[in-house]
């Protein structure tokens, strides 16, 4: 049964009234109230039937921020997505409905049985399974694009429902409850999620299963490596290897200090063969500071212990989360400086509160986000942003890193406007142990 038969059936062509009430034209998608009596059919013939409730309630605070148009147009691409499903991770059969029009949720009705197996029947286990499928395609599929409108994991939860026919209890009640049930346990299924995320990061961080790349850090003078970037990323081959999504997960659950910590730790250990001279940039946050394990003079024999000189590390500072009392992180990152490590500002552009920290803490480098960097030969406000970040660094006798690039084009700007140094995908990708850079499309210096 699919939506043209459905919505032209027996009892005549659906009318255009009717329609508008029922069938939510921004996202093709009707109501399933318009399948009721089709659903009690099935009810009744099958003797069971199972839902996926997809509660994107939470997505509401897109429509808070960037308005009704872009909201409908993530919810279109949410219902796109579903439909795409179909003959994949559910059955060409199953039916895709919202819950109300323009509303916030997607109601699948799994129509029949999930293995081909001779008397098999639709039971709750296939029911749980396609639940669990629907909920991991739609991560894979949304996760970064809702991620750059919420700035956070997307909350898309997956609930299920699964019943048998009882011919004492009115078909269309069931139904009813059916939805309600699958309903309450999306919203259980997102506590047990969050649950499970952090026993999982916790033992990432127990067990030290984090990698690290090496990105080399150019100068532009003479296209010589001055140093390389320390890039940590989660598990290999699993969902969360990705540190925009590592490090989200880490600030839902409360563990971001822990995995800073550890990201840190390896960056060093796994730094082993590094030429010594060459910089080492250690991304970190600023509570770096109360890191007892990274107090001065524990910190010195670690770096002894690893045969890391201590005037080869540069720490870079993430202002993601603001510095809040710089009187006090000057003095206490000078306790570093002094013995000889280098500090360096990350995100410079971003939209944070670098500009502050850059001239409270006058770092060594101003690290210019990829976000300014990218696409700057051909606009003038980027040009304007890069000129005036070079001339904020010289101002405080700073050098300048340009992250992010690319391209040809965007590498000549950067030469033109006497940046120091630069990384990207352009000079070298990150990867172990330590890339050298590939000169072949590279100008002489």
């Amino acid at each position: 049964m699919d939506f043209p038969t459905i919505l032209n059936t027996s009892r005549g062509p659906v009318t255009k009234s009717f329609k508008e009430r029922l069938f939510d034209e921004f996202r093709g998608l009707p109501s399933y109230l318009v399948l009721l009596t089709e659903l009690e059919t099935l009810l009744q013939k099958d003797n069971a039937l199972g839902l996926l409730y997809v509660d994107g309630r939470r997505l509401g605070k897109i429509e808070e921020k960037f308005g009704s148009k872009l909201f409908e147009q993530i919810m279109q691409k949410i219902a796109t997505v579903l439909m795409a499903m179909r003959g994949v991770t559910i059955r060409n059969k199953d039916l895709v409905t919202v819950t109300e029009v323009q509303g916030y949720s997607y109601i699948i009705f799994l129509s029949e049985t999930r293995k081909e197996q001779t008397g098999h029947v639709l039971s709750k286990d296939d029911v749980e399974m396609v639940c669990e499928r629907v909920q991991n395609y739609l991560h894979s599929t949304l996760f970064f694009e809702l991620y750059n409108y919420l700035k956070g994991l997307p909350k898309i939860n997956v609930g299920y429902s699964f019943v048998v026919h009882n011919p004492m209890i009115r078909s269309r009640r069931t139904i009813y409850n059916l939805i309600d049930e699958a309903r309450e346990i999306a919203k259980l299924h997102m506590s047990q999620l969050e649950l499970k995320n952090r026993g999982r990061l916790q033992k990432i961080v127990l067990e030290e299963k984090i990698y690290t790349l090496y990105q080399p850090i150019v100068r532009l003078k003479d296209m010589s490596i001055m140093g390389y970037e320390a890039l940590s990323r989660g598990p290999r081959n699993s969902e969360i290897e990705a540190p925009i999504i590592l490090f989200t997960l880490a600030e839902e659950t409360g563990l971001v200090f822990e995995l800073d910590r550890l990201c840190r730790k390896r960056a060093i250990i796994n730094a082993k063969g590094k030429p010594r001279g060459r910089k080492l940039f250690v991304n970190t946050l600023p509570n770096l500071i109360y890191d007892p394990d990274f107090e001065m003079s524990s910190f010195l024999k670690f770096l002894e212990a690893n045969e890391m000189p201590i005037e080869d590390i540069v720490f870079e500072i993430t202002e993601r989360n603001a510095i809040e009392q710089y009187s006090h992180f000057k003095q206490a990152i000078s306790y570093y400086t002094e013995a000889g490590i280098t500090i360096a500002i990350d995100d410079v552009g971003a939209g944070y509160s670098s500009l502050e920290a850059i001239m409270e803490i006058k770092p060594r480098y101003v690290k210019i986000d990829a976000s300014i960097v990218r696409g700057v030969h051909e606009n003038q406000g980027k040009k304007a942003m890069l000129k005036a970040l070079h001339a904020l660094a010289k101002s405080i006798d700073a050098d300048t890193v340009a992250e992010g690039v690319e391209t040809a084009e965007d590498f000549d700007v950067l030469r033109e406007f006497e940046i120091d140094y630069a990384q990207g995908y352009f000079f070298a990708k990150p990867g172990p142990p330590f890339p050298e850079l590939n000169l072949k499309n590279l100008p002489k210096a």
